[in-house]
């Protein structure tokens, strides 16, 4: 929170206004009452200099205290960006008291406004107050783990982090930011981490008024760190009246982690997977840091299940990205999967209520066509986090896949709610174009790329859909960028769609060049039967196609090429050349099992 709003809060301006209408009208009474009282001549300039020594003093009471209905109470402190911290409270150390903060004027929002979720809260990026620059990743980390306990309560709506970054530094008001986001309330605070010791503030705002609801203050060790976290999700399900079952309340409160070093390590890992990422923003050497310290914080805390989760995670994106380097592709495959299971499995037996865990479990078995398998565990996966808006995604995408369109559009539209301002609209683009909706495609295409410029799928996508449409100049930008935007990427498929939107727009020496490229590719490594199917179908070689997607009909590729292939399967361009019978009927072996 600025130091300006922060004034704001505390109604300071508001004293200081009153404070000098109230002694101009004393000087103005003093004047008149001077001589017909006979007083002292010195009694006005006594008057005014006493005027003149209480209005700081006025001002330092309207910061500590305000006037409510209850009486006098203190004003709830809160961490301000100067870098300074309020004094300490170590006597709340361990039962941290609400304080009431009294409402401050609401800011009129002027921009449109989204329809507001039911019992909805935005956690906007915690200050970092920590006095080394190195310790900044201790509050990103910190943030993170108060969004996942509160993803953790059904009767919660949560936006995501990816869609609350961009405020970090922002000068917008609470009420705009609200409204662009579409909540209710909004929370914000700070953190500060020093030897072995933290100090959280935090405190949650009612976004039509912005009445405090609810401000606290905690300084505790830094073992004492889960207890903050679950208290601040109680105290908001509390002050939003949200259901909060036994079990949700549990699960909250159950410590992460028995070593205050392996959580520490665990943030650190967790700072760079938020800012990097694990896709085309993050490079090799920043997901091995990230899986450093997930080593050193599983060997401290052999039974720290949410380090098992991220471990899998990393393990899992290079299963959906390189298809290996050999000709014979399984084995890296078979190996990367194979750590990626066993981290799953031990982070299951310890906690088997982890929904990061059981989306992890949902995707091996969706991209080894496992149908029946993937919808169990993504439904168990939802009921334990609701909130998570990349989860909601994912089953939107399976659900487009496997002809369960009214579903995937719900799951689409939450996840979208949840997380507004993300690359979750690519995959929207996928829900739609599954559901033969291309008019609702090329809107979300066009959205993505406004909020993703340098996601080339994106721009890939969207070029197909311009060409479609007759847009040609747009589509050849769009391609253009895509491909620039793809060429360090790994998986060769993305390739194989930059081949077939040139192919629309009849540049056949492109489509040739890319095709030319993938057959170097082939030298040294595995290609995947998509990229195939993408190239040759560009190139207008319907022998070739046929064959590759007899292939792929035969044995369907795991992982690499999973989106490509229903991509063909459903026809999600409405490509007419797919629809002559012979490519009709090789179309249906392609797909699920079951």
């Amino acid at each position: 929170m600025s130091f300006l709003r922060e004034i704001k809060r505390r109604h300071v301006f508001r004293v200081a206004a009153v404070y000098a209408v109230v002694a101009w009208l004393v000087i103005q009474v003093v004047d008149v009452v001077n001589d017909p009282l006979r007083l002292p001549g010195a009694f006005d300039t006594v008057v005014i200099v006493l005027l003149g020594i209480g209005f700081p003093l006025a001002l330092v009471l309207a910061w500590a205290f305000d006037l409510t209905p209850d009486g006098i109470v203190r004003t709830g402190t809160v961490g301000s960006t100067t870098g300074s911290v309020a004094p300490s409270v170590t006597s709340r150390a361990f039962a941290p008291s609400t304080e009431h903060v009294p409402p401050s004027p609401a800011k009129k929002w002027t921009g449109s406004r989204p329809e507001t979720l039911r019992n909805s809260v935005a956690v906007l990026p915690l200050e970092n107050l920590s006095p080394n620059p190195n310790d900044a990743y201790f509050a990103a980390g910190i943030h993170e783990e108060i969004l996942n306990q509160l993803s953790k309560i059904k009767d919660l709506s949560v936006i995501a982090r990816t869609s609350v970054k961009r405020y970090r530094d922002t000068d917008k008001s609470i009420a705009e930011i609200a409204a662009e986001l579409g909540v209710g309330t909004i929370m914000e605070g700070s953190v500060r981490y020093a030897g072995e010791r933290v100090r959280v503030t935090a405190q949650l705002i009612d976004a039509a008024t912005e009445n405090h609801l609810w401000s606290e203050i905690y300084e505790r060790d830094l073992a004492d760190v889960f207890a903050i976290q679950a208290d601040v999700a109680e105290k908001i399900a509390a002050a939003l009246e949200v259901e909060f079952s036994v079990a949700e309340q549990a699960s909250v409160a159950r410590p992460p982690t028995a070593s205050p070093e392996a959580y520490a390590l665990y943030l650190r890992a967790l700072a760079i997977l938020q800012e990097y990422g694990t896709g085309v923003g993050g490079s090799p050497e920043m997901r091995s840091s990230s899986q450093s310290y997930l080593d050193q914080a599983i060997a401290l805390d052999p039974e720290f299940a949410s380090a098992y989760v991220e471990r899998a995670r990393l393990s899992a994106y290079r299963l959906h990205q390189d298809p290996g380097v050999h000709q014979d592709g399984a084995t890296p495959r078979a190996e990367l999967e194979a750590l990626a299971l066993r981290d799953v499995h031990k982070a299951l037996a310890l906690d088997p209520d982890i929904g990061a865990a059981h989306g992890i479990l949902a995707r091996t078995h969706q991209y080894n066509w496992r149908g029946s398998e993937a919808r169990a565990a993504y439904l168990r996966a939802l009921e334990l986090a609701p909130n998570d808006p990349n989860l909601r995604m994912d089953f939107a995408v399976f659900c487009a896949m496997t002809g369960r369109s009214g579903e995937a559009i719900a799951h689409a539209k939450q996840a979208i709610r949840l997380d507004p301002n993300s690359e979750g609209h690519v995959f929207l683009v996928f829900v739609h174009l599954f559901n033969h909706d291309q008019h609702a495609a090329i809107e979300a295409a066009r959205r993505a790329v406004g909020l993703s410029p340098v996601n080339g799928m994106a721009h890939i996508l969207l070029g197909a859909m311009e060409s479609n449409r007759g847009n040609y100049e747009k589509a050849l930008e769009e391609t253009r960028l895509g491909e620039h935007l793809v060429r360090d990427v790994t998986n060769p498929v993305f390739l194989g769609h930059v081949a077939y939107d040139y192919s629309l727009l009849g540049l056949r020496g492109d489509v040739e060049r890319i095709v030319h490229r993938l057959e170097e590719m082939a030298v040294t490594r595995r290609i995947p039967s998509a990229a195939w199917i993408f190239a040759y179908h560009a190139l207008g070689d319907e022998e070739q196609t046929l064959h590759w997607l007899n292939a792929a009909g035969e044995d369907p590729e795991s992982y690499v090429g999973h989106f490509g292939l229903m991509f063909f399967k459903l026809n999600a361009l409405a490509d007419p050349r797919l629809d002559e019978p012979r490519f009709r009927a090789v179309r249906e072996r392609l797909g699920f099992r079951d």
